[in-house]
């Protein structure tokens, strides 16, 4: 495997290149993890994508895009390399774009590991690989079963990654690798990527809400160029709460209401109304990674349903299936670093990445 010298989000020489080995790792280590690109994400190679990082270490980091399908197949993709593709169940799989770098050259994140030719072992279950033999062997016997095929891959200079992650352009989570081969693509937005920094799901219309299908595409006909919005996370426990401004763009975490009765709440949210007067109020909606529901998702559409009713106000829906796991991330990278600590600025964190998710994709839908 081989690095280029920068090819990330702020990359200016892709073409740099390096040998890179493996040594002792830094103190902030992303192997096996997920960047999640934020909405002021600006490299276009990189605006709302997912990146699996398959190694991160003092000399760089090397990475491939997993939610950027191309218009070619595995069965294209076999027919011009000149290999027979026989096993069954791989044909219409897409190829990904990997990345920026060498990307003529095709690389293959697959599990489990194996022994091939030219592999960068991730883990102790995922590699990547990069020589033709992996090809060949999932063609002729159909192994190994889980595999994700791109052309090129995304690089990091020493200290690039660890820059642009100051500067806020990526949130980080544990990867979880059914998110790269269980679930199926979607044309060029799969749901594995519809999480906290990218977009809102098509959902079906709630009673007594504005038409959120999906939620961040509809409000520009009912929202003015200006004014405030509130944007709820909502729990059993908790609700976090964040504004954000229409004219700029931008989301702020700003409380997290502890009450636990349902009048309470609300009389807290009232309070908070009758303070930023917002135009609209939007609510983070939790499913499960393929998008269906569960318990919380009903709570959350009838706590939603419970605000347009008392208030009068348009409510939009908006994803939050990674919103608290990018907002637990983020937290514990920063300085405040004891459980406690975190736990009380959590929810209103994740209220913020729902609502800048909501604002950039609507941002996104008018240009």
């Amino acid at each position: 495997m081989t690095h280029p010298q920068a090819s990330g989000a702020g990359a200016k020489n892709p073409g740099d290149r390096r040998k890179m080995s493996r040594m002792e790792t830094p103190t902030a280590n992303f192997t096996h993890h997920f960047l999640i690109a934020m909405p002021n994400m600006a490299d276009p190679h990189f605006v709302r994508t997912l990146t699996y990082i398959a190694e991160h270490n003092e000399q760089g980091a090397l990475g491939i895009i997993v939610n950027r399908p191309i218009d070619m197949t595995l069965a294209a993709l076999f027919e011009r390399i000149e290999v027979p593709l026989e096993a069954q169940g791989f044909e219409a799989q897409p190829v990904y774009f990997g990345g920026p770098v060498q990307t003529d050259r095709g690389f293959v994140l697959h599990r489990p590991v194996g022994d091939w030719h030219s592999t960068l072992k991730v883990s102790e279950d995922v590699g990547l690989t990069s020589s033709r033999d992996v090809l060949q062997a999932i063609g002729a016997h159909g192994e190994p079963k889980d595999v994700l095929v791109t052309l090129g891959y995304a690089g990091w200079a020493a200290g690039q990654l660890e820059q642009e992650l100051m500067d806020n352009a990526w949130l980080t989570v544990p990867a979880d690798m059914a998110i790269v081969f269980d679930l199926p693509p979607r044309s060029a937005w799969p749901p594995q990527c519809r999480s906290s920094a990218w977009t809102s799901p098509t959902s079906a219309r709630s009673p007594g809400m504005p038409d959120a299908a999906p939620a961040a595409a509809r409000p520009q006909a009912a929202l003015p160029a200006r004014g405030t919005l509130l944007g709820f996370d909502f729990g059993l426990a908790r609700v976090g709460v964040a504004t954000g401004e229409l004219e700029t763009g931008q989301a702020n975490a700003l409380v997290t209401l502890h009450d636990e009765s349902n009048d309470a709440r609300f009389k807290a949210i009232a309070r908070l109304i009758a303070e930023w007067r917002p135009v609209a109020l939007v609510v983070g909606i939790p499913t499960h990674l393929d998008g269906s529901e569960h318990e919380l998702t009903t709570r959350c559409r009838r706590f939603a349903n419970q605000l347009h009713g008392r208030f009068g106000l348009p409510v939009f829906a908006a994803d939050e299936r990674l919103s608290s796991v990018a907002a637990e991330s983020e937290l514990s990278t920063a300085s405040l670093k004891g459980w406690r600590e975190r736990k009380a600025v959590l929810d209103a964190a994740a209220a913020q990445i729902i609502l800048q998710t909501f604002l950039d994709a609507r941002r996104h839908e008018s240009t």
